[in-house]
């Protein structure tokens, strides 16, 4: 109740005491990830993640968690161990994941590579399709890494977390610095506390 009331402070408390009387709860271990996540403690998260991953025989989810706040601490050869130990349950996220990692430790050919795979096994993996646009900017590549977001954009029947940011970055890349402020300034006003950088 707390967590998907916004209290991620108050969660992980809950969570903390219902693991101090059950340690061996999977869920709680989850929440305790999701809720220190959230409140912008990934060393903490990861170790709730790792926790729930040993109570867990298959936990794909959990393991694709634990890559994303690895990658986010710069543990990058346990944020790939996570991915990998993920691909036979789901390879489109896992590979998704993998392209993040190679993106985050600078690798940007790999993270080229997972991120075609992973559209390749679901085209409509949205975690992809941003890494691989984020890729191809970096590459250079901007004009292609536009028409990726367009498309994604023009394909997404929700918001996607992100994509003006990512965007308008582009569009600065490409010359066209006018364009990206008008883009931010819609989506400030469409959604003032939404914008993330």
């Amino acid at each position: 109740q707390h967590a998907t009331a916004g209290d991620h402070l108050g969660a992980m408390r809950r969570f903390e005491a219902i693991l101090d009387e059950n340690p061996l709860m999977l869920t709680a271990w989850e929440q305790l990830g999701r809720s220190n996540e959230r409140l912008g403690r990934p060393g903490v998260a990861l170790q709730a993640y790792s926790r729930a991953i040993e109570l867990a025989e298959a936990a794909p989810h959990l393991r694709l968690a634990a890559a994303r706040v690895a990658t986010a601490v710069g543990q990058f050869d346990d944020a790939r161990a996570h991915a990998e130990a993920a691909l036979a349950w789901d390879e489109s996220s896992a590979r998704s994941a993998l392209a993040q990692i190679a993106l985050a430790s600078g690798d940007l050919a790999q993270a080229e590579r997972q991120a075609t795979v992973a559209l390749a096994v679901r085209p409509s993996n949205h975690a992809a399709t941003m890494t691989l646009a984020r890729t191809r900017m970096e590459l250079g590549r901007s004009a292609e890494a536009l028409e990726l977001t367009d498309r994604l954009a023009r394909d997404s029947e929700r918001p996607v977390p992100n994509l003006v940011v990512l965007r308008a970055n582009i569009l600065v890349r490409l010359g066209r610095a006018t364009e990206a402020e008008e883009e931010l300034r819609s989506e400030i006003d469409r959604e003032p506390t939404g914008l993330r950088t």
